[in-house]
């Protein structure tokens, strides 16, 4: 096992800046294509940019934070552990550049990791068994890095269930991870791009224009205006056949508030005036593409 290093960061921005240096066990599911926030090439460019990225806080976030502490300290009663203590910490292998952060420690040597999960959440990614892939890829990379060979990953589901999974350290996995994180900072080519998933970020990439820059367009491009004109097509087509479908709908519901049927309920209740005010939007690339007569689909 390698050198690990253990540091209580001064405030949030240290914390950013030395998880920016490391592939950070929330991170490490994306180099298995098994994170469902961030992809891998996403990942990439993160890391190689000089920028360090803040972490903006959902609402789910924000509260998950708020009851962690009760969670946690609520389990360690019921379960009888006398030994529990919030882990501030970031511990991180410079040799390899992985790190992670951590919630509790139990038993002197145990993690505990608090996860606040809605009932639908739990219910379409959990079972009583295992916690969804991007969080059993953290919890063994923490038991890597700490060095500590067990772990809990305690599921408050809907407030006031709990589930809770224990974990031994898997030295197979282990090794797998270092070896992935390892190639992350030593390649040169950037990894396979999902265009859906990557399709945001990869707008955020190319925000520089050039006014007077002009390009030919080869096949490959024509084949992609071809492609992306159909499907705006289809979607123009689509929302008028809804529209249409809503207006049969609502001739034959008249006046009704509420339409019951066995397989489906529609609610056609009238919706208050509301006023949302002005706010300016952040600058970003137009993208209108107008295709010549006869040139759609490769006519």
């Amino acid at each position: 096992m390698e050198n690990k290093i253990s540091i209580v960061p001064d405030d949030k921005s240290h914390w950013l800046k030395l998880r920016h240096k490391n592939v950070n066990s929330t991170e490490v599911s994306c180099l298995y294509d098994a994170n469902p926030y961030q992809t891998h090439f996403e990942l990439y460019h993160y890391k190689r940019s000089e920028d360090i990225p803040s972490i903006e806080e959902t609402e789910p976030m924000k509260w998950g934070s708020r009851l962690q502490n009760s969670i946690a300290y609520g389990v360690a009663q019921d379960r009888g552990w006398d030994k529990i203590r919030e882990m501030k910490e970031y511990v991180y292998l410079p040799d390899t550049q992985l790190g992670s952060s951590f919630d509790f420690e139990v038993n002197g040597n145990e993690i505990l990791e608090i996860k606040n999960v809605s009932e639908r959440v739990y219910g379409k990614s959990w079972t009583e068994d295992e916690a969804p892939a991007h969080i059993e890829m953290q919890v063994q990379t923490q038991m890597l890095v700490s060095g500590y060979r067990k772990a809990w990953i305690c599921a408050l589901v809907g407030g006031n269930q709990v589930h809770l999974i224990e974990r031994n350290y898997m030295p197979s996995v282990g090794e797998s991870i270092l070896k992935k994180v390892k190639h992350f900072w030593t390649r040169t080519d950037e990894p396979k791009i999902d265009y859906e998933r990557d399709a945001e970020f990869i707008r955020s990439l190319y925000q520089n224009v050039d006014p007077n820059k002009i390009i030919e367009g080869d096949e490959t491009l024509l084949a992609l205006a071809q492609r992306y004109n159909a499907l705006a097509s289809q979607i123009s087509l689509a929302e008028n056949q809804k529209k249409a479908v809503q207006a049969q709908i609502l001739m034959m519901a008249g006046d009704a508030e509420k339409v019951k049927h066995e397989k489906f309920t529609l609610s056609l209740g009238m919706v208050k005036e509301s006023f949302i005010a002005a706010h300016t939007r952040a600058a970003r690339r137009n993208f209108r593409l107008t295709m010549k007569a006869g040139e759609n689909n490769g006519n």
